[in-house]
């Protein structure tokens, strides 16, 4: 039985990967962690592996005593500190000499392509925004060894989009253009631009299956759904019965550092900080106007033709189709083009 090794497995997406995972029954899965404490008790073909991101002798030594052939990453690469364990995570696995494949954490855009392209741009009260070079940097590293990986770039989460009425598996639900909830919306330049979402679930669904090839794409492109913001505006409109109050925000506005703020962000400020979380949305707008979260290929469809996932739509109708008995309201209000 082959082992993986799924580093951030205790939370957020990593659970949800590790659970996929596990559910195949195919592998024997290790949590990677720096501590053990408060993990996945009794989890079935799940086992837990206190590391040492400080010392990539030591993370070797331990994924050769467990005889780990495949590592995921999927570490919330937050600030320097979060990079560094990944980049000592890769060297680790690279030294092990049981390891030949690796996953590391992208599961948003083409990180790399994009920072090639001079993106992100500065943004007002940003600060020192270092995500995308970090995980750009994290590519580089892997491509000075012999392990094969690959990139898992699967857009924005959809799960964010359903909140409160399901749970959100990857992290913290920020709202992002939609606040479905207040039936308002702030769409990104005119709203048309191409976006893929992906649930959650479905992530680790096509970790779960990527697994078993014997050969890795360097990208893989997992759209769960593609559409405009527009178009998912007119979903959510129709969920609700209700038609939104609206407006968009132009890139100008966006690489000023200026966002519409919507209403159910203001309960995520004790987690992220309302300036900090202002910065990424303009960073996500202007990634969203500059197409970088609509991808040129659906590695879903090319290796996995008969898997179904999550349709925009379909998640609107079901967290909010029965949830809103309200009239329609009056027309939108449109507060800006």
């Amino acid at each position: 039985m082959r082992r993986v090794g799924i580093a951030g497995g205790t939370g957020g997406l990593g659970r949800t990967i590790v659970e996929h995972v596990a559910n195949t029954r195919l592998y024997t899965v290790y949590v990677l962690t720096r501590s053990a404490t408060g993990l996945i008790a009794g989890r079935r073909g799940v086992e837990c592996l206190e590391l040492d991101y400080s010392s990539p002798s030591s993370i070797a030594e331990r994924l050769r005593e467990e005889n780990i052939d495949t590592v995921i990453s999927v570490i919330g690469i937050l600030s320097e500190e979060d990079h560094n364990a990944q980049i000592n995570l890769i060297e680790g696995a690279a030294q092990s000499g049981t390891v030949t494949r690796f996953a590391p954490s992208e599961y948003g855009w083409d990180y790399e392509e994009a920072c090639k392209h001079g993106f992100p741009p500065a943004i007002p009260g940003l600060g020192d925004y270092q995500l995308a070079a970090f995980k750009a940097q994290a590519v580089v590293r892997l491509r000075a060894t012999d392990l094969a990986f690959t990139r898992v770039i699967a857009g924005l989460r959809m799960d964010y989009f359903g909140h409160p009425h399901e749970p959100v598996l990857s992290g913290c639900p920020v709202v992002v253009a939609l606040d479905v909830e207040n039936a308002r919306a702030a769409l990104p330049g005119n709203g048309n631009a191409g976006v893929v979402v992906t649930h959650s679930a479905d992530v680790g669904a096509f970790v779960a299956r990527v697994l078993a090839r014997a050969e890795w794409p360097e990208k893989c492109w997992v759209v769960g759904d593609r559409l405009t913001w527009n178009e998912a505006l007119v979903f959510a409109e129709r969920a609700r019965g209700e038609m939104f109050e609206m407006r968009y925000d132009s890139v100008e506005e966006l690489r000023a550092g200026r966002v519409t703020e919507l209403p159910a962000n203001r309960a995520r400020y004790g987690v992220v900080p309302k300036q900090l979380l202002d910065g990424l949305l303009c960073v996500w707008g202007i990634a969203f106007c500059e197409g970088w979260f609509d991808f040129p290929g659906d590695t879903v469809a090319e290796l996995f033709p008969d898997m179904k996932t999550t349709k925009f739509e379909e998640l609107m109708r079901r967290c909010w189709g029965r949830r809103v008995e309200r009239a329609r309201g009056p027309p939108r209000v449109d507060l800006a083009v």
